[in-house]
C-alpha cells in the first residue's frame, strides 16, 4: 500500500522489539541475515525439552516430530506431522513467501498432489533433467535442518541463546528478521 510509511512502521516495530527485550522476561535473539524461522529451528532442534512452536510460518511445520509440536495461531489448531508424501509435495511446491520457486513453474501443492496420485516423484525426475537438483535445493532451503544452516549462523544463535534471562528459551523466543 503506497499510503503506508514503511520506514516509520519499521522503526516502530524495531523499537517495540527493543522495549520487549529490555523490559520483559522475553529474550530477543537476532543475527544479521537470519530470519526468525532459522532461530526457532535451531533452538527447537537443540532443546532437550519438549517444544511447542506457535506460528503460522509453514516452513516450521517441517520440524514437527514426537518432541516438537506446532500450533498454527491463525487457524487455532495443532498441526499434524507431515507424511513423507506431504513433505515431498511441500518441497516440490517451493515457497513464494521466501522466493523459493516450485520445481515446475506454476505448480502448487494441489497440482503436485494430483500428479503424484498416478506418478512417482522418480518418474518426474527421470522425465525432467535437472528437476531432482532443484528439488534437493528446495529441500535444503525449506527443511530448516540444523545441519543445512551455515555453521556460523548456528554458532551465533547458540551464543545469543546462552544470554538467556533464566527462562525456558525454547518457549520464550521472540524472533524477527534481523537487519
Amino acid at each position: 500500500d503506497p499510503k503506508i510509511d514503511w520506514q516509520l512502521l519499521d522503526s516502530i516495530y524495531y523499537k517495540t522489539v527493543e522495549v520487549i527485550d529490555q523490559f520483559t522476561d522475553f529474550q530477543v535473539i537476532k543475527y544479521p541475515g537470519c530470519e526468525a524461522d532459522d532461530i526457532i529451528a535451531v533452538l527447537a532442534q537443540l532443546s532437550k525439552q519438549p517444544v511447542t512452536i506457535v506460528s503460522n510460518d509453514k516452513d516450521l511445520k517441517t520440524l514437527i516430530d514426537d518432541r516438537r509440536k506446532y500450533y498454527d495461531f491463525k487457524k487455532k489448531v495443532f498441526v499434524e506431522e507431515m507424511s513423507d508424501l506431504k513433505r515431498e509435495i511441500f518441497y516440490l511446491s517451493g515457497d513464494n513467501a521466501d522466493s523459493i520457486p516450485s520445481v515446475k513453474q506454476g505448480w502448487k501443492e494441489g497440482k503436485w498432489a494430483k500428479y503424484l496420485t498416478t506418478n512417482s516423484i522418480e518418474d518426474y525426475f527421470n522425465d525432467n533433467p535437472g528437476s531432482k537438483n532443484h528439488f534437493e535445493l528446495n529441500k535444503t532451503l525449506m527443511s530448516l535442518n540444523i545441519n543445512d544452516l551455515p555453521k556460523d549462523v548456528v554458532k551465533n544463535i547458540i551464543t545469543e541463546a546462552k544470554k538467556d534471562k533464566g527462562l525456558n528459551i525454547a518457549v520464550r523466543v521472540v524472533g524477527f528478521d534481523a537487519k
